[in-house]
């Protein structure tokens, strides 16, 4: 805003604020000398929208000086008129107490709630597909830990003592989580569950074939908590807590018991 060009626009401003323009009359007492000032007179507002240029204004008169105030006060009426206001020095502002915010309520969302994922088991077994038995073997969550020919051995003469251990035909380790914890997958135990039941191909396994699940991790995870096998179930120490606990390998003899006697 130039003060030449723009001084009707604030003036404008001013008139609306209900503020009066003064300008000194003489040179106050120490003051630097000022270049000597026109007063220009207020123009119409113009309309909404338009664009209007202003023509050069012409020095004013000391008519057009005296005419200043009823036209600053004509405007001051008239925006007072507009806000619903009389006379602003009788109806002060009171000041507004504050209030306490009050909180919004609280409604129930429409969305159903996303399930919630259950706990994530943690495990890593041998599974050995004989033709005439399954075994499951649990195994150090450690994958540097492979199974020794000491675990083989073992395994070999366990069946071999109750008649079992025929050819070969699965031989693998499972491991789970597959994904990271945090991938977003649902790999709780239900999960878990049946991708064991199905490297195991138990939905297709023979009748009354025997099960040796050997280790906690074993049981829990390939039956859970169906009882409806029909074969027979050997469950006992893993081999690897019979290699570090030789005592341990009279609890899964007893247990062979009913394979050995049928």
């Amino acid at each position: 805003m130039t003060l030449t060009s723009d001084e009707p626009l604030r003036q404008r401003y001013l008139a609306a604020m209900g503020i009066t323009p003064w300008l000194p009359t003489r040179a106050l007492p120490g003051a630097c000398p000022s270049p000597r000032w026109h007063w220009q007179p207020l123009d119409p507002l113009p309309a909404v929208g338009e664009v209007k240029a202003q023509a050069p204004v012409a020095p004013a008169t000391a008519e057009s000086r005296v005419s200043q105030k009823p036209a600053a006060d004509s405007a001051r009426v008239d925006v007072r008129s507009l806000i619903g206001v009389s006379d602003l020095s009788s109806n002060p502002v009171k000041p507004v107490a504050p209030q306490e915010a009050t909180p919004a309520p609280v409604t129930p969302s429409s969305e159903p709630a996303a399930p919630l994922m259950s706990a994530i088991p943690r495990f890593r077994l041998l599974l050995v597909r004989y033709a005439d038995c399954l075994v499951l073997d649990d195994l150090p969550l450690d994958p540097s830990q492979p199974v020794t020919p000491q675990h083989q051995s073992l395994l070999a003469a366990i069946l071999a003592s109750v008649g079992l251990g025929g050819d070969v035909l699965k031989s693998h380790i499972v491991s789970w989580p597959m994904f990271a914890a945090d991938s977003g997958h649902d790999q709780g135990a239900d999960v878990a569950a049946m991708m064991l039941r199905n490297e195991a191909g138990f939905d297709q396994l023979p009748p009354q074939l025997p099960l040796l699940l050997l280790g906690e991790q074993a049981g829990t995870h390939l039956l859970g908590e169906q009882a409806d096998y029909q074969g027979p179930v050997v469950r006992g120490p893993s081999l690897n807590e019979m290699l570090r606990i030789p005592a341990r390998k009279a609890d899964l003899w007893r247990a062979l018991q009913p394979i050995r006697n049928r």
